[in-house]
């Protein structure tokens, strides 16, 4: 059932998957695949809302390069939109600014794409790579 909700996700599909979601006994809603596909979900609606703002949060982040909540919010933006690299970039550029911002949450954030997009998407290993060296340098 997780795997038809990642579908559904991926299709831009989002009502169709809460409902699917909502037709599920609560052993089923407890399965590991379905609570990762849950928080696919809400991170593809978070970023969907986002991405109707990206031309301003592009504009945002460029008018000042330290503001880290700008560059944030353009990540959002930017994963909404189908930008999953870009994403990830304005996440660790977050992180080089201030790893600790707001609780650690670039990292989290960043965390979460990588769990939506699955270990082995390409821009995910590539993501992992820059996020230890950031870590560890």
């Amino acid at each position: 059932m997780g795997g038809l909700i990642r579908c559904l996700t991926g299709a831009g599909e989002y009502q169709p998957a809460r409902d699917m979601l909502s037709a599920m006994t609560d052993e089923m809603q407890a399965s590991d695949a379905v609570k990762k596909a849950v928080k696919a979900l809400d991170m593809a609606e978070r970023g969907a809302e986002a991405a109707g703002q990206l031309a301003d949060l592009e504009a945002r982040a460029a008018a000042d390069d330290k503001d880290i909540q700008a560059r944030f919010d353009l990540a959002m933006a930017q994963y909404g939109a189908g930008m999953s690299d870009d994403a990830i970039e304005s996440l660790l550029a977050c992180m080089r600014m201030d790893r600790s911002w707001n609780d650690d949450a670039a990292r989290l954030q960043l965390l979460e794409i990588f769990n939506a997009l699955g270990p082995t998407a390409p821009e995910v290993m590539a993501g992992r790579r820059k996020l230890s060296s950031l870590l560890f340098s």
